[in-house]
């Protein structure tokens, strides 16, 4: 169930093992990007990846182009650019193991499921878990056991992505590889300036430690505790709400009301609650313990 990241070359054994999951993938993502495939191509060559050399990793090992994992790379920000919408939902609750976080992932690539692998990395102060996805270099749902967990859905975009700036997913490993500790990761999440929209939410291992931080590309809400629950629409009171399409406003406060009722059960079940057609992950993480459950596709 766990891959351990030690080398480049670790990278290139899984991409040959998993292929078949990662063409899939990179079909389905260039299919959800359609017409913007061919400008694409192109413009990934002009940008800056932080994990450059585990990008090209995937692509040697899956034997695909570079320029198609680095389109993979950018499924998030594409999302804002051609209008598609990625649901997802996230909640913390308190236990006596400590906090909880619950998380569906709700991504329109449906290969996702089949593309998942959690994926660790031992550095020198801590072990990171990616619950990942093959080819992905960011990571949108993970923990640094003992300390905190951090896990990233689709926000509104406030205008076309800024490509200078780093990306939600990258500003996430950046937080697990270097925050100290909840606070941090916190402050982390909040302060740096990012590419595009996003909405997050970190747990830690003490009694009521859970934040929802509300993003955009400059500016940041922070809604601590953890009666708070993520969805996919910005608050009232980030003074975002006018983002807000309101069809998927109503749809994202739906999945945001069953989630608060059904995560009181503390169990990876209550995602049930908020599951919807394109649900591809359900995660438990509790960071006091470093437990981790992972659930594929909408099963279960």
């Amino acid at each position: 169930m766990f891959y351990q990241i030690d080398s480049l070359e670790s990278i290139e054994r899984l991409a040959e093992r998993r292929k078949k999951a990662i063409h899939r993938l990179i079909r389905e993502a260039t299919e959800d990007i359609g017409g913007w495939v061919r400008l694409g191509k192109m413009l990934v060559g002009l940008l800056t990846f932080p994990h450059s050399d585990e990008i090209s990793a995937w692509a040697d090992g899956a034997g695909k182009s570079i320029n198609l994992i680095k389109l993979l790379n950018l499924s998030y920000e594409f999302s804002h650019v051609i209008g598609a919408v990625y649901g997802c939902t996230a909640a913390g609750q308190n236990t006596r193991d400590g906090v909880v976080h619950l998380r569906n992932l709700d991504w329109p690539l449906p290969g996702i499921a089949n593309a998942t692998q959690i994926m660790t990395w031992d550095l020198e102060d801590r072990q990171v878990v990616n619950v990942g996805i093959l080819g992905y270099a960011g990571i949108l749902t993970g923990m640094v056991p003992g300390r905190f967990s951090i896990a990233m859905n689709w926000g509104a975009p406030d205008g076309p992505p800024n490509p200078y700036k780093t990306r939600p997913a990258d500003l996430v490993r950046e937080a697990l590889t270097y925050a100290e500790d909840f606070e941090d990761a916190v402050a982390m999440l909040e302060m740096e300036n990012i590419a595009t929209s996003a909405i997050f939410s970190v747990a830690g291992t003490k009694k009521n430690e859970f934040a929802v931080i509300e993003r955009t590309k400059n500016e940041a809400y922070v809604r601590p505790g953890t009666n708070e629950v993520a969805a996919n629409h910005f608050s009232e009171e980030s003074d975002w709400d006018y983002l807000n399409d309101d069809e998927v406003k109503e749809d994202s406060l739906e999945r945001e009301s069953a989630l608060r009722k059904a995560k009181k059960s503390a169990d990876i079940s209550a995602l049930r609650s908020c599951d919807n057609e394109d649900t591809v992950q359900k995660v438990l993480m509790i960071p006091r313990t470093g437990e981790i459950q992972l659930i594929t596709g909408r099963r279960g």
